[in-house]
């Protein structure tokens, strides 16, 4: 069972959320192969273009590139807070990086778990100018799929 802890009781230290994250969702729960996991994880953090953000409980981790003429961010996220919390510290994450000048964000997901809250941050966002899409195919149930957002006023649509 994944660890969920309400960001809105306990905030915890961003550390601990990829950590605990990271042992939890690894395939192999061997120790070593988590640590491996974690030092390769903080290796990316130091390239150039990556940052990393924390909202309650959910770590943002970035890639910022330039594809032509446009800033495209790739994102992953850890998330030990409520669905509902998770949703609200998206909407916030993506507010900001339309507000830093990105056109583009994207991030993988693993499967169709995450579809519905996908979907809702969209319809909060949608009236503000967001659009976005998932790729991916649909027929497999363990199929990767990918999350685009589309900032306000940016270029050509999805």
């Amino acid at each position: 069972m994944a660890t969920v802890v309400n960001s809105k009781k306990e905030k915890l230290p961003l550390h601990e959320i990829l950590l605990t994250y990271l042992s939890e969702n690894m395939e192999d729960k061997d120790p070593k192969k988590v640590s491996r996991g974690m030092a390769g994880l903080i290796e990316k953090t130091v390239s150039k273009g990556a940052e990393l953000e924390q909202l309650g409980n959910t770590v943002f981790f970035s890639f910022q590139s330039e594809q032509k003429n446009k800033t495209v961010v790739k994102g992953m996220t850890f998330n030990l807070d409520t669905a509902h919390n998770m949703s609200t510290n998206l909407k916030k994450y993506l507010r900001s990086l339309s507000e830093q000048g990105v056109d583009y964000w994207y991030t993988g997901l693993e499967n169709k778990t995450y579809f519905p809250m996908a979907k809702a941050v969209l319809r909060k966002l949608e009236p503000e100018g967001f659009k976005g899409k998932i790729r991916g195919s649909r027929a497999k149930e363990n199929s990767d799929f990918v999350f685009i957002v589309q900032m306000p006023n940016k270029g050509a649509s999805l």
